[in-house]
């Protein structure tokens, strides 16, 4: 009686299809990570929302009553008036925040949480550096957001 050498057995074709769903899965997790940078990466401080913001900081430096006070691990919102209101619109920002810039303090979003949602919260943990200074964040009108650093 002859033998069927030929094709795989069973063992094989699990052996092989376990491989090949491995690297699928990890392909997947891969581009889910990557296409999540992408994303960040056009969200947060472009080129032109960076330019936008510091004319804004530019604005609060000539008029520094506008500009909230007594920062520290909470973010200060900017209050809004007519004069605010109108460089606001012509940059399309829609609100500002500032943070003091320390890492190692703990943000708290309690006081701002209705106007800052995760994705905010998720940039302004992550644009903080390890400078004793505040930082100017503002949020734009097409949910992009930028900062700066107040010196």
């Amino acid at each position: 009686m002859k033998k069927n050498e030929k094709g795989f057995t069973m063992i094989e074709t699990l052996v092989a299809s376990t491989l090949i769903i491995s690297t699928l899965i990890f392909l997947f997790v891969q581009f889910n990570n990557l296409k999540r940078n992408y994303d960040d990466n056009f969200k947060f401080d472009s080129v032109q929302s960076i330019h936008e913001v510091k004319q804004l900081l530019n604005f609060y430096k000539i008029h520094t009553n506008y500009l909230c006070e007594g920062y520290t691990s909470k973010p200060c919102k900017n209050e809004k008036n007519a004069d605010v209101t109108s460089i606001y619109n012509l940059l399309n920002i829609k609100e500002s925040f500032i943070v003091y810039d320390l890492k190692s303090q703990n943000l708290e979003f309690d006081d701002i949480s209705t106007d800052c949602t995760y994705t905010c919260q998720k940039f302004m943990k992550k644009s903080r550096t390890n400078q004793n200074s505040g930082r100017l964040i503002a949020i734009f009108k097409d949910n992009t957001y930028a900062s700066i650093i107040i010196k």
